[in-house]
């Protein structure tokens, strides 16, 4: 699923106009796309939002556990034995994974968000590109190929 958002970020990439929504179109029989196609401008916003924040939850978890944990296991007994207290990695990163298992675990967010959630960190971005390419067609419908066109040449 996620080569799905990899091509329609491709096709906002390209600037050829009109492409990423031919593209779309030939793919809103697929459940995610169809999802996200009726999902109004706030909800496209509310699940763009979300998406960010488990993306940054899984990078902040992965930079914890690279770290070494037996300096920071050497580092805190110095801290106690000094009387300083430093935050735990372990207790971090037990946090970040316990709040992030506690939204796979919500029965109030929508089925297709928890998929789209658990892909990988690239091809969120590229969901991200996507919906933020959906709030701009309905934002700026005559105007949005210029614009999608402009923000995916930053990016």
């Amino acid at each position: 699923m996620s080569i799905l958002f990899n091509e329609l970020s491709r096709t906002l990439d390209s600037g050829i106009k009109g492409f990423f929504e031919n593209t779309l179109e030939f793919f809103s029989s697929e459940p995610l796309i169809d999802w996200l196609t009726k999902q109004s401008t706030t909800g496209l916003t509310v699940i763009s939002n979300t998406l960010e924040r488990v993306a940054m939850i899984r990078r902040l978890i992965s930079k914890k556990e690279k770290e070494d944990l037996t300096q920071d296991l050497l580092l805190n007994s110095l801290n106690i034995l000094s009387g300083k207290s430093r935050p735990n990695t372990f207790n971090e990163l037990a946090k970040l994974k316990s709040e992030l298992n506690a939204f796979y675990r919500n029965p109030k967010i929508p089925h297709y968000l928890k998929i789209l959630s658990k892909f990988d960190l690239p091809s969120l971005r590229d969901v991200d590109k996507t919906i933020n390419a959906l709030i701009t067609l309905r934002s700026f419908p005559r105007d949005a190929q210029i614009s999608i066109s402009l923000q995916s040449k930053k990016r």
